[in-house]
């Protein structure tokens, strides 16, 4: 990821997690009497204050622009899926046949892709389980949090999507 990686400036968003994380620590240290008062109790008024971001979200128009564009596309699936179920990248990355419902209904959310550094993953994970190559950089890993592992009801788009997909996908692998 992004072990090594030099800021010049981190953001306040940034600063105020690590002191959140310390808050943490010192906390339970306090519970178990290792210290008497937390000093990184409250808020640091010399944190920068959260910088607000213009967010460009499209419109619906837009939306079905785009999916009209990209139609024809080896990945539209893909892309309906993401437009609507609003997954992340790395769960988008991360899904199998299996997370799906029988119909195509919904799916579960229980694995994701994430970006690691070649040294962080262990010999063990180094081989993909599937094509049996070595995929350095990249590894399965489970969603961050409990509340990560949902499942999302899929709209009638998003299931004829992947319907049309998981055929041309099997008269592929038929060839």
């Amino acid at each position: 990821g992004m072990a090594g990686r030099r800021v010049a400036k981190r953001s306040g968003v940034t600063i105020d997690g690590y002191r959140r994380t310390i808050r943490a620590a010192l906390s339970a240290a306090l519970r178990r009497g290792l210290i008497l008062t937390n000093p990184a109790t409250g808020r640091i008024d010399a944190i920068p204050p959260k910088e607000e971001r213009d967010l460009s979200i499209w419109e619906p128009e837009q939306t079905a622009k785009f999916l009209a564009h990209v139609a024809g596309d080896r990945l539209s699936a893909l892309y309906e899926l993401a437009a609507y179920a609003g997954l992340r990248r790395a769960e988008l990355c991360g899904l199998r046949w299996s997370d799906l419902d029988p119909g195509y209904s919904g799916l579960k959310v229980r694995q994701t892709i994430v970006e690691v550094a070649s040294k962080d993953i262990p010999d063990e994970e180094r081989f993909c389980r599937l094509c049996k190559d070595e995929h350095v950089g990249m590894m399965f890993k489970g969603p961050k949090s409990r509340a990560g592992r949902r499942w999302i009801p899929l709209a009638e788009p998003a299931r004829e999507a992947l319907r049309q997909h998981h055929k041309a996908q099997a008269e592929e692998r038929a060839d």
